[in-house]
């Protein structure tokens, strides 16, 4: 199985290796746990903190754009999360021009690590400069989702659950907000691991518009068609008893297929008036 997921340093040197083959050169620093070297003769730096999940890639003033380059395979290696912020990394007392252009990606502490930058605390004895805060793009982050590589490889059964539960925990708390009856949270994660969880449903033969930067998932008759067709089903069709067995079922891993909807989503969209060929007049 090929390597696609960074978990130490030395796995961003094999995945970077295998991405830009000689276009790159990257070596361990001794007793260092970064890396170090080249891209088209360009410096750069690769910092990661399997600790914190956090990746950092540098480089000088003059090589800005070789930045540009390594985000895509990054991000990809970052289990497909977006970089959190760009800046210049400065040591403090040093020259502007010794300023190394950074790009920052944080799966566990995005928020956190956001408010230590913008109140300059994110680097000990360093300034940052220039610091560029990248919004996340609904259908592609994540948000609370912690391994989005697991939710990439549910079912379509598991997918609908995982969609009505946070679909109804967010729904519950705007409306108990809304009331009184709880204080103001911020639930922006949730909404962003919930659009990222509906997006999956298009492996599953859904139409969706593509993730668009400053755009939600926008729900279809398609998306709907998908949702509505189990949501009746678990929701109005099955028996109290026959939803405690498909419960224990699945629980204990076995054959649940008895407790499956009839028929096909599908089904519930519009069909489409089939086109009516027209003879030709002789």
């Amino acid at each position: 199985m090929s390597l696609t997921r960074i978990y130490d340093i030395n796995d961003a040197k094999l995945i970077l290796r295998k991405d830009f083959k000689d276009r790159i050169n990257v070596y361990r620093p001794k007793n260092a746990w970064d890396l170090e070297g080249t891209l088209d003769s360009k410096p750069i730096k690769i910092i990661y903190s399997n600790y914190d999940d956090c990746l950092l890639a540098s480089t000088d003033l003059e090589h800005r754009e070789v930045l540009e380059e390594l985000i895509p395979v990054l991000t990809k290696a970052m289990n497909n999360y977006e970089p959190i912020c760009s800046y210049d990394k400065l040591k403090k007392g040093a020259k502007p021009e010794t300023a190394e252009p950074t790009i920052e990606w944080d799966i566990k502490n995005r928020k956190e690590r956001l408010d230590e930058l913008i109140n300059g605390k994110g680097f000990p004895g360093y300034e940052v400069l220039n610091l560029k805060i990248n919004e996340p793009t609904y259908g592609i982050y994540p948000g609370i989702i912690e391994d989005p590589g697991r939710i990439n490889n549910l079912g379509e059964i598991e997918l609908y659950f995982a969609i009505d539960y946070l679909g109804g925990y967010i729904w519950q708390c705007n409306h108990a907000m809304a009331d009184g009856k709880m204080p103001e949270i911020d639930l922006s994660e949730e909404q962003y691991a919930l659009e990222y969880l509906v997006y999956q449903t298009t492996k599953f033969g859904v139409e969706l518009p593509k993730p668009e930067k400053g755009k939600h998932i926008t729900p279809t008759p398609s998306y709907w068609a998908w949702f509505r067709f189990y949501d009746n089903h678990f929701k109005n069709v099955l028996t109290n008893e026959q939803w405690a067995a498909f419960q224990e079922a699945q629980n204990n891993d076995k054959d649940i297929s008895e407790f499956m909807p009839s028929g096909h989503w599908t089904d519930l969209l519009e069909k489409k008036p089939a086109k009516t060929r027209v003879k030709n007049k002789k």
